[in-house]
C-alpha cells in the first residue's frame, strides 16, 4: 500500500511523515513535470505493481524524466511520483502481526545510493530500529486498518525526521533462511539480531491454528 501525502489525509493528520507524492496519468506527468522538479528537485518513480525495489528510478534532471515519460507512455497508464528523501546508510523495517510488533531490523545501502532492497544490492545489518520506529509503524498500520504488515521507514538527512516509505500488504520474510539460502545474498552473516525465524514461525503457526478453530 502506498502512503500518499495529501493535505488533510489521515496519515498526516496523525503526525506521521510520508514523502510528498503524486499519482498521475501519462498526459499529466508531462504537463506537471516542470512544476514537480521546481518543487521537489529530485524525485523517484515507483511502479504500482512490483517488489524488491525493481523498477524504482531516481531522477534529478527534468529533461531525463520527460524522455522517460515519452518512452514509456504506451506501457504505463499512470506514474506514482514521490519526492526523494535522502537518508543515512540504512533503512528501518518493523514487522507487525495482529497489531503487535514481532520483530524489526535494518537494511544497508550497497550498490545503489538509495535502494536497500536485497534484490537490488542492499544488505542486512545488525542495527535494530528503536521504540520510536515501532510506535510509528503500529500507528500507521492502525490508521490504514491493516493488522499484519511490514513497514519501511527512513530518517531524513535534511530534517532528521522519520518518514514512512511503505506499509506493505505482506508481513516480511524469514530473514535467517533468506540469508542461508538466497542467491541474492552476498555476505551470509547471520547476526544475533536477525535470529528470529523460529520465533516468527511459532507465532504464525499459532495464528493459523486460531483461525481454523
Amino acid at each position: 500500500s502506498r502512503l500518499v501525502s495529501k493535505s488533510g489525509s489521515p496519515i498526516t493528520k496523525n503526525g506521521i511523515n510520508v514523502p510528498p507524492s503524486l499519482f498521475v496519468n501519462q498526459k499529466n506527468a508531462s504537463i506537471l513535470a516542470k512544476y514537480i522538479f521546481d518543487k521537489w528537485k529530485i524525485i523517484i518513480v515507483k511502479p504500482t505493481g512490483n517488489h524488491g525495489g525493481k523498477g524504482i528510478i531516481k531522477f534529478d534532471d527534468l529533461e531525463q524524466f520527460k524522455d522517460f515519460v515519452e518512452a514509456t507512455k504506451d506501457s504505463y497508464k499512470s506514474y506514482y511520483i514521490e519526492k526523494f528523501i535522502d537518508f543515512d546508510e540504512h533503512d528501518y523495517r518493523v514487522e507487525i502481526l495482529k497489531n503487535k510488533v514481532i520483530w524489526c531490523y535494518c537494511r544497508g545501502k550497497n550498490v545503489h545510493s538509495f535502494k536497500t532492497n536485497i534484490s537490488s544490492g542492499g544488505h542486512l545489518i545488525s542495527d535494530i530500529p528503536s521504540k520510536e520506529f515501532e510506535e510509528i509503524a503500529i500507528k500507521a498500520a492502525k490508521i490504514i486498518d491493516i493488522d499484519t504488515t511490514i513497514v519501511d521507514m527512513i530518517r531524513s538527512k535534511e530534517d532528521g525526521k522519520i518518514y514512512i516509505l511503505e506499509v506493505n500488504p505482506i508481513m516480511g520474510i524469514f530473514v535467517e533462511s533468506f540469508i542461508k539460502n538466497s542467491a541474492k545474498v552476498i555476505e551470509r552473516i547471520s547476526y544475533k539480531s536477525l535470529a528470529q525465524d523460529a520465533f516468527k514461525l511459532d507465532l504464525l503457526t499459532k495464528h493459523l491454528i486460531s483461525l481454523v478453530k
